[in-house]
């Protein structure tokens, strides 16, 4: 999520918005239970679909960190933004579920590491794999697509190996564990490359992903992959989340026309429409369902886009009046 200095890249709006919904579709759980048996369409829209987000908004971050080429200051600059992103969102979600949370049964290593418990792991992961992207942007192009084939493969020869043992490494098998990220920072160099060629990298990374993705089914699913809470196992291990996350930016980059007044809106408050629907989404949801009359499921359906609006106005409310130093 993060923000362009130079060049504007239109695509990365329209990704921003479209990843947030992912985010909170998921976090919703739209279709849950109801799915049917598995493996249901559902888990495959969870797997392959809405799990590309994360990934996507790593390697976004990261491009722009790459394409920045920045000098020591603003590389210091841009490490203490997210150490201060970390701090005060952990901070407050730690107080915000002081009663009765289930941080408080985390060793300290794996409470700093998932963000508190919950969402905010996605600051960890950037702050820890900021000098990874750093040494990235300082490699030549081959060099860093060598690094992000042999790390993605790396996770492919977890999964085979979980998949055919039964091995699960507790760590390796949680969407939090930064490690399962390390390619991002080497795919955005890659795609930050000017001679590279995006349009046989879109057709690549397609086939790459419809591949993976293809594969990993195979591998026992879904009572191996999907848990009896409808919880990916091996989460982000798994190699296809990265490349379709590396695939939709491929495609945004090839974007060239301004998105209309709306969307621009939802993509300036990404960062909070991410940040805040962690507090309320439960309660947006019942009040939904208790304005509109429908039930949860339904409810759930309609608070996805009252969730991205309200979040993206309080975002904007919340960064006016600090500018104004009203509180």
């Amino acid at each position: 999520m993060g923000e362009e200095k130079e060049k504007h890249w239109y695509g990365f709006d329209w990704l921003r918005v479209t990843f947030i919904a992912f985010v909170i579709a998921m976090h919703l759980n739209l279709a849950g239970e109801n799915a049917g048996a598995d493996p249901s369409w559902w888990d495959v829209v969870i797997a392959d679909v809405l799990g590309v987000a994360v990934p996507g908004f790593l390697i976004m971050s990261y491009f722009l960190q790459v394409e920045a080429r920045e000098d020591a200051r603003a590389y210091a600059r841009r490490l203490k933004r997210f150490g201060a992103l970390y701090v005060f969102w952990v901070g407050l979600w730690f107080v915000w579920t002081w009663r009765g949370r289930d941080s408080m049964t985390l060793g300290p290593v794996e409470f700093l590491l998932r963000g508190g418990g919950w969402t905010f792991y996605f600051f960890t992961v950037l702050l820890l794999l900021c000098p990874i992207a750093r040494l990235a942007g300082a490699m030549n192009v081959r060099t860093a697509c060598l690094w992000a084939a042999a790390l993605i493969g790396l996770n492919g020869v977890l999964l085979v190996a979980m998949a055919s043992t039964g091995w699960i490494w507790t760590h390796v098998a949680t969407y939090w564990w930064p490690l399962n990220f390390l390619a991002a920072p080497f795919i955005a160099r890659v795609l930050a490359e000017p001679s590279v060629d995006r349009k046989w990298m879109l057709r690549g990374l397609f086939v790459a992903f419809v591949v993976s993705a293809s594969l990993e089914w195979l591998a026992k699913a879904p009572g191996w992959m999907v848990g009896p809470d409808r919880h990916f196992l091996p989460e982000y291990l798994r190699p296809s989340p990265i490349l379709g996350g590396a695939l939709a930016i491929t495609a945004a980059l090839g974007v060239t026309s301004a998105p209309p007044a709306w969307l621009t809106f939802l993509s300036r408050n990404s960062l909070g429409i991410f940040c805040l629907h962690c507090f309320c989404l439960k309660r947006i949801v019942e009040l939904t369902a208790v304005v509109t009359k429908l039930d949860m499921r339904w409810a759930a359906v309609v608070a996805l886009p009252v969730t991205l609006f309200a979040m993206a106005t309080a975002s904007e409310l919340l960064r006016r009046l600090f500018r104004e130093r009203l509180i």
